[in-house]
């Protein structure tokens, strides 16, 4: 089987600054596509001027309304539902669409672009949408996980971004004016600093012959500067309450500059083999009954930055965080489980690229993109346990540990 040439994966820069990435996939029967803005709510700055908690969010809002038109009704009329999402780091405006005529995609791609690249922003508008907002709140409020992980990150990362919800606070967005907003999306919302994402049964020539044919501005030489976020070393004081169930959240923020894709990989299996279902600290520590099927982790590998974080329901929450870091730092890799935690990844990987939204997925995936997910299927056939003992020895070489958790029982 030769994986690459079943994915064909090729990507092409204009003129005007866009990138255009493409996986051709000639026997789908439908398209994924995504346009990737670089702007998020980490980021604060412009101009040397500060950009409140929340702008990021409120924008993606914005741009769906039009001043004589919905965009979402032209959608409609060619039966594709259009969403979008903000993150740390970029707003992904997305949708997929079946396969039918050339035309048919062009004019797809035409709302898209009209969607991203037609900004309107009244007051009437911005009221209205930060009233939406709040009422998110509200409801994230009632999200005890998205608050523990909220709580989680403002303890490892103080003084970031990362202390503040991306939807904003009630108080920041009522610093958003429509200048503001038009001075924000001036600066970041750019074909520089934008990529378009295709998956489906189409050829780059004729992708760009689509795309080239809306006038887009070519972008000003601007620099696009990304702040790294290192967690802050405090000493940890275990406090919870006695003998009481526990919903906990806790986890470790990494040092981000040794992240290289092949190592956080390697650091992701290493963490498969240690923690997983599959492994012995949690049928150990299932088995005593001190965690049950709901535990999971996920390392979280961003462009400012890292960590490593973990939830359950306990009632003994110190002897779990303290295995759990004892488990990290022993290294004692079984070359058996090893070799099947990397056929089940192999396995789970090529399967991946016969589900469209999961191919849209590895773009999104923090840090890392396309280009490095095509390349570590190689990879990983060839790495051993000696390379993945000695990337865990190197990645949690310095770490902060963090915890949060609220009350069951």
């Amino acid at each position: 089987m030769n994986f690459a040439s079943e994915n064909r994966f090729t990507i092409k820069k204009l003129k005007n600054g866009l990138t255009i990435k493409l996986i051709e996939k000639p026997n789908f029967k439908v398209f994924n596509v995504q346009l990737i803005v670089h702007f998020g709510s980490s980021n604060i700055k412009f101009r040397n001027n500060s950009i409140p908690a929340g702008t990021a969010h409120l924008m993606e809002h914005l741009l769906f309304h039009k001043k004589d038109y919905e965009i979402d009704s032209l959608f409609s009329q060619l039966g594709i539902n259009v969403n979008a999402y903000t993150t740390y780091n970029s707003t992904d405006f997305f949708y997929t669409c079946l396969k039918r005529d050339r035309n048919y995609f062009q004019r797809s791609l035409e709302f898209l672009f009209d969607l991203v690249c037609n900004p309107y922003f009244s007051s009437e508008i911005i009221f209205k949408e930060i009233s939406i907002i709040e009422s998110e709140m509200k409801i994230t409020d009632d999200d005890s996980e998205a608050q523990l992980y909220s709580k989680l990150l403002a303890q490892l990362y103080p003084g970031t971004p990362l202390e503040t919800d991306i939807l904003g606070t009630t108080q920041s967005l009522k610093q958003i004016s429509s200048k503001l907003l038009q001075e924000v999306y001036d600066s970041f919302y750019q074909p520089e600093n934008m990529v378009l994402y295709v998956c489906g049964p189409i050829t780059m020539e004729q992708l760009l012959d689509c795309v080239e044919k809306f006038n887009l501005i070519e972008s000003p030489k601007n620099k696009f500067d990304i702040d790294q976020y290192y967690f802050k070393k405090v000493p940890n004081i275990l406090n919870f309450p006695h003998h009481k169930l526990v919903k906990l959240f806790y986890g470790w923020s990494l040092p981000q500059q040794y992240l290289s894709y092949q190592e956080a990989l390697s650091f992701s299996l290493y963490l498969e083999n240690m923690l997983g279902k599959r492994s012995y600290f949690f049928h150990k520590m299932y088995n005593q009954g001190i965690i049950n099927d709901d535990f999971y982790y996920d390392f979280v590998v961003e462009k400012n930055f890292t960590l490593i974080y973990f939830s359950c329901l306990t009632e003994l929450p110190k002897e779990v965080i303290y295995n759990t870091e004892m488990t990290l730092l022993s290294h004692l890799v079984s070359t058996e489980k090893f070799a099947i935690t990397i056929k089940n990844f192999i396995g789970k990987y090529i399967q991946s690229f016969d589900s469209i939204n999961e191919i849209a997925a590895w773009e999104n995936d923090g840090k890392y993109n396309l280009e490095d997910a095509i390349s570590s299927l190689d990879f990983v056939k060839k790495l051993r346990v000696d390379q993945v003992k000695e990337t865990a020895t190197k990645v949690f070489s310095d770490y902060q540990l963090g915890y949060t958790w609220k009350l069951i029982s």
